[in-house]
């Protein structure tokens, strides 16, 4: 385990995330759909961003013998079926998506300054004063209006004001990496990213986790090269077998350890893997961000519930729409994403 000195992590260090429009909660599938279709917008003004793009048509639902045909690498149960979703869907690289954000922000005359922020003090008057927030490199900046956009590390330094209790977990995630040669990433360059939820295959292990109606539940990406010239086939876990809660003194062992070793191994049966990687997932009581204004001139949008990265371009308009109007104008009632809410419908 290496803590490298640092006190807070991002949650945007990998070369892939799974992209898709549909999900049970029809928010997150919602805000999915908003932020693909602005992919291609923020991939031209920036260069930097690619996904996935396959070559059939439409959506389709494929039986067991179309399924194992189609993806004969997979080794699916004879119970299973899919739906496949061919455009909209894939993998996007959160790196280079978040710098691409960055890229479009300064052309449009945002200053970024890339420093951390360990500490806000609220004015007493919010039409007369400005916030001051002070950074770790000893810079004190003025501000009239504040969007806090943290994650599990919300916490640790002196963000809030004193008189909010925002309501999440911090739930530990495991990932584990299987190391591919460049023939075997050129063979399956058309797999697809997928997220299994069934009784799994017949030669799957018995002993993997599931959930509590012994289902296998888990999402996979197709080989990606990643920085140090390698491909890996990245395999992670659901929600529903997940450990937890962190404890707020917890967060930065576990971010900058190697994660569940039970869990570990029985992805590394499943894929054979050599790699393995940690991270921590900020889960609301809602499973749905939070986007809300505290005050006229503070704001949160915090709560990613594993589910944002693909939705962060929506989640942050709204957001923005939100603290420079001091309103919630957006086509989703606000009740959906006030802190502590418990909304359930559109």
């Amino acid at each position: 385990m290496t803590l490298s000195g640092r006190e807070v992590f991002g949650a945007h260090y990998d070369e892939g995330r799974i992209t898709r429009q549909t999900d049970v909660d029809p928010v997150w599938a919602h805000l999915a759909n908003r932020s693909i279709e602005n992919y291609k917008q923020l991939e031209t003004e920036s260069e930097n961003l690619r996904k996935t793009q396959n070559t059939f048509t439409e959506d389709m639902f494929l039986d067991n013998k179309s399924l194992k045909s189609m993806f004969p690498y997979f080794d699916f149960s004879k119970d299973d079926i899919g739906y496949y979703m061919p455009v909209n869907a894939g993998y996007l690289n959160p790196r280079k998506q978040v710098m691409a954000q960055i890229i479009v922000a300064s052309n449009q005359g945002c200053d970024v300054i890339r420093d951390t922020v360990t500490g806000i003090i609220l004015a007493d008057n919010d039409k007369t004063h400005n916030h001051r927030i002070v950074t770790e490199k000893g810079k004190l900046i003025y501000a009239k209006k504040v969007l806090l956009a943290t994650g599990v590390f919300t916490e640790i330094h002196n963000l809030l004001p004193n008189h909010v209790r925002i309501k999440f977990k911090a739930m530990p995630q495991t990932v584990t990496q299987a190391q591919v040669s460049d023939d075997d990433a050129r063979r399956l360059k058309d797999m697809p990213t997928f997220v299994y939820h069934g009784k799994g295959g017949e030669k799957w292990f018995e002993d993997y986790p599931k959930d509590v109606d012994g289902n296998v539940h888990f999402y996979f990406l197709p080989p990606i090269k990643y920085p140090d010239g390698k491909y890996y086939i990245k395999i992670g876990h659901s929600d529903s077998i997940l450990k937890g809660p962190l404890k707020k003194s917890e967060i930065q062992q576990w971010h900058c350890g190697g994660g569940d070793r039970n869990l570990e191994n029985q992805l590394f049966l499943l894929l054979k893997s050599i790699c393995k990687d940690s991270c921590a997932t900020m889960v609301t009581p809602s499973f749905r961000p939070y986007i809300d204004l505290v005050t006229q001139t503070f704001g949160v949008a915090i709560g990613g519930n594993g589910r944002a990265g693909k939705s962060s371009d929506e989640i942050g308009r709204l957001a923005a729409d939100m603290i420079v109007k001091s309103k919630w104008s957006g086509d989703i009632s606000m009740e959906c994403f006030k802190i502590n809410a418990k909304c359930s419908k559109l």
